[in-house]
């Protein structure tokens, strides 16, 4: 007997027709709205942070600890993460707030080193 692949379970297919960043940005969209109390308090948060906070570089993990300095919580899922961070970065490039920078190293240790991207804080 053959066991049902993962890709297989119909609450788990994306439809075929989608390109890849239309099915990230579909993925996404179901993490936060699994999360969305939670999402919607980080957005505000790591919004501000992009406009207003003080640094040449920043990464997804430097607004993940800007947020948990203050108070915010963890989300059901840590995929939520990303989801938030990754609203907020395309927002703030639209609104010109940020311009990407290249990449960076992550140092939380559960990263194991991964390159993250990086962004900068657009010349007022």
């Amino acid at each position: 007997m053959m066991q049902t692949s993962f890709f297989d379970i119909p609450e788990y297919r994306m439809p075929r027709s989608l390109s890849g960043k239309a099915r990230r940005d579909a993925g996404m969209a179901k993490v936060r709205d699994n999360n969305n109390d939670w999402a919607v308090n980080v957005f505000c948060r790591v919004t501000d942070f992009l406009r207003y906070a003080g640094g040449d570089i920043v990464t997804a993990e430097d607004m993940r600890n800007w947020c948990n300095m203050y108070g915010v919580p963890n989300p059901k899922h840590p995929n939520a993460w990303s989801s938030v961070f990754g609203s907020a970065v395309r927002k703030a490039l639209k609104g010109g707030y940020i311009t990407e920078a290249g990449t960076a190293l992550a140092k939380r240790p559960d990263a194991h080193g991964r390159l993250l991207r990086a962004y900068r804080r657009a010349p007022e």
